[in-house]
């Protein structure tokens, strides 16, 4: 999956790699809007192996986990905005539905770094499902066409950078739904093992995962990576056990 979406992502400025693989511009999937759920998800993955292996003492391996989360946050905050500053020097094409004028994906990893820096796990699983929640209702009583709009005013940072800091939300709730997953995936594989009752297991929770997603596009419509919403994060989810 990481493999598509790099290729993707060197290709894709090429005349003839096919653009249906490049960024949705609303609704819909492609290699490159599954490519950044995959980035989030491996942060999670991480955040759950590096807080569930032995240590001697999980205080003291807190205090010294929270200085590397905030320098990590500060890092890609930087990558961020040097992203930003050579592509307005080198007049690099810059689609501004993506993520906005001033933001692009190495923002959003560095506010997410820093959301799992003031809720560490096992914390950063109901807040982030509350966000989640929070952010999806906010969108069924009007922000989605607020964000969706094309109109754009530069003079207001929110404004300009809205579908950045709006899908910033959902790729939160991306990143808590895959720690309860994996947290599911221990305690069956825990009590089963590898066998024929935990591939059974499985199957049967992939069939609810799938008519639930239907279920649930036909409920709040298509899925979108511009603003992060419930469709495309629960579509998101189950693709990590391919990872």
């Amino acid at each position: 999956m990481f493999i598509g979406t790099a290729v993707a992502i060197l290709a894709f400025d090429f005349d003839i790699f096919p653009g249906r693989f490049g960024k949705t511009s609303n609704y819909g999937l492609s290699v490159m809007d599954i490519g950044t759920a995959m980035f989030v998800i491996s942060m999670a993955l991480s955040e759950y192996i590096i807080t569930h292996r032995p240590q001697k003492s999980s205080k003291a391996n807190r205090s010294k986990q929270t200085p590397m989360y905030l320098s990590t946050f500060v890092i890609l905050l930087g990558i961020g905005f040097l992203r930003e500053l050579f592509a307005h020097i080198f007049h690099y094409n810059h689609s501004t539905i993506e993520y906005g004028e001033h933001w692009n994906f190495f923002i959003t990893l560095g506010f997410l770094k820093l959301f799992t820096s003031i809720f560490p796990y096992p914390y950063s699983i109901p807040v982030g499902i509350i966000i989640g929640i929070s952010y999806q209702t906010a969108l069924n009583l009007g922000l989605e066409p607020w964000i969706m709009r094309d109109e754009r005013d530069s003079w207001n940072i929110f404004d300009a950078n809205r579908e950045g800091i709006c899908s910033l939300f959902g790729y939160i709730f991306v990143y808590s739904l895959t720690l309860i997953i994996i947290k599911f995936i221990a305690i069956v594989d825990g009590i089963f093992n590898p066998s024929y009752k935990s591939a059974t297991l499985w199957f049967i929770a992939g069939a609810f995962a799938y008519f639930g997603q239907l279920l649930i596009m036909e409920i709040f419509g298509e899925p979108s990576r511009r603003i992060a919403n419930i469709p495309y994060v629960l579509a998101m989810i189950p693709l990590m056990q391919k990872d």
